[in-house]
């Protein structure tokens, strides 16, 4: 890991070696940033995105590792309260989860264009903050920002947004004092919960307050009794986070038939997949139990050993099979 002291960092020659690179490589990122990112879109989910994409930047091999060492040696220096719950060691989608259990109210809400409201000034102040002079900063912001903003794909992105919102969740946390309730943030997905929860005037009063802004179409008020979810995860059992019903209803599904049928014909029962996307079907399966063994790892297993057992009978085709997405997943039991 490489330690970056912010504070003696004062031009592009100290900065090159503190992150092992050549001058001329920062110079060229400076000069023409655009030319080391990629642009991918990727399709949005649901029926009323249909036709919509997810902007995510892919970034050149060198800047990449000098983005992932620069936020490497930010996030060692940095502790975040409890209710910063994205992109923070031994934090995550189930841990944040977890603070919202068995509550009267779960208020969920995100950030609209999340990354991109987040702007080259605000990101120079968190390295001033670290303790950068105004050149390092301005070098180390051009280093980790595209177009005048953060982008979703950059190793950097994460930790400092974080930083960024260190105010905005201040404000947010004395706002579920004053209703009683519970508060966390994973990303740009907000949640809310408890017998009462923040109406959407304070919400936004907050938000405006940073520049940011509430995206209507993701505003969910979800009443016991009923469908909880917190970041992707039900949040109905007073315990721990579950993986939703839905999910292991299809995966057991797809599991059964397979068991049965095949894998070639699996599908016609199912209606999940067709011939040209089989690749894409087994990546998913894999990607489910992957994502089930990080939340219930006891009902992952059984999964995964049923899966297992499709492929030593031979029901899935040789060049289908991949053993170490399948195997790799038992250490984490």
């Amino acid at each position: 890991m490489i330690e970056l002291d912010f504070k003696s960092l004062e031009n592009i020659d100290h900065i090159a070696r503190a992150v092992n690179c050549l001058p001329s490589f920062i110079h060229q990122v400076l000069e023409r940033t655009s030319l080391f990112y990629n642009i991918k879109k990727i399709p949005k989910k649901g029926k009323r995105q249909k036709g919509q994409y997810r902007i995510i930047y892919e970034v050149e091999l060198e800047l990449n590792i000098i983005q992932k060492n620069i936020s490497t040696a930010i996030t060692s220096k940095q502790q975040f309260h409890e209710y910063v719950q994205g992109f923070v060691s031994k934090r995550s989608i189930a841990t944040n989860a977890s603070l919202h259990l068995s509550k009267k109210y779960v208020l969920n809400l995100d950030i609209k264009n999340f990354f991109d409201s987040i702007t080259q000034k605000q990101v120079s102040d968190v390295f001033k903050e670290l303790g950068c002079t105004e050149r390092s900063a301005e070098i180390f912001t051009k280093l980790c920002t595209l177009n005048g903003h953060l982008v979703q794909g950059a190793s950097t992105s994460p930790v400092l947004a974080n930083l960024v919102c260190k105010e905005l969740d201040q404000d947010f946390a004395r706002l579920a004092q004053q209703y009683n309730c519970s508060y966390s943030r994973y990303a740009d997905d907000i949640t809310f919960s408890g017998d009462l929860t923040p109406g959407k005037k304070d919400i936004e009063k907050c938000l405006n307050k940073y520049e940011f802004e509430l995206n209507p179409a993701k505003w969910k008020h979800q009443r016991r009794g009923r469908s909880q979810y917190v970041t992707g995860l039900t949040v109905f059992d007073n315990t721990k986070p579950r993986i939703p019903k839905f999910i292991k209803k299809q995966l057991r599904q797809i599991l059964y038939y397979a068991s049965k049928y095949g894998w070639d014909n699996h599908e016609s029962k199912v209606n999940s997949c067709n011939h040209k996307n089989m690749h894409y079907e087994i990546k998913r399966i894999n990607g489910l139990i992957a994502f089930m063994y990080s939340v219930e790892p006891e009902r992952a297993l059984q999964f995964d050993l049923q899966w297992q057992k499709i492929i030593k009978e031979g029901l899935l085709d040789e060049n289908q099979r991949d053993p170490h997405a399948i195997f790799a997943r038992h250490s984490r039991v």
